[in-house]
């Protein structure tokens, strides 16, 4: 009987210690998963227009980029390497294709729609009121490659529009 009790004992320590260390597991995974989305966080996709918005007051036209299986311009149709060669551009970091958690995917997502609203609102502005700099990379770089291709784009880029 003895035997039995001490057998007992040894598996209910042993369960005991594996729900510790899953437990413990669970929030280093959890604490480790916000190093990759502590810069998200703060992002409201509402507030993504009014947050252009301020830019353009400041003279600055840069798009928002989001990294995924390569860096994207969400909203920027074509060729928009060539289009942020004259604007320049800001990448949000901790984006990415490879998701870490639920947490991260989620703010992964609301990345994506802050930077499809602030780039609707910069190309919105350009069309308007943009210069004729600006206007033509970004039309070379929508006719991308219909458009003459790489020539058109970086003449585009350079001010020297064919």
């Amino acid at each position: 009987m003895k035997r039995r009790g001490r057998v007992a004992v040894l598996l209910v320590s042993i369960l005991i210690a594996v729900g510790i260390a899953m437990a413990v597991t669970r929030e280093l995974e959890r604490r480790a998963c916000r190093t990759y989305y502590v810069d998200l966080i703060g992002l409201d996709p509402g507030r993504a227009t009014l947050d252009a918005r301020k830019a353009i007051g400041r003279g600055d036209l840069h798009v928002v980029t989001v990294n995924g299986y390569g860096t994207e311009a969400p909203g920027v149709g074509g060729y928009w390497p060539a289009f942020t060669a004259v604007v320049g551009e800001q990448n949000l970091a901790g984006t990415s294709d490879v998701i870490r958690c639920k947490e991260h995917d989620r703010l992964n997502s609301r990345a994506r729609l802050y930077a499809e609203a602030y780039n609707a609102e910069v190309l919105s502005q350009i069309a308007r009121n943009g210069d004729k700099r600006t206007r033509d990379a970004l039309e070379a770089a929508e006719r991308w490659p219909a458009g003459g291709g790489d020539r058109a784009v970086r003449a585009a880029a350079a001010g020297k529009v064919r």
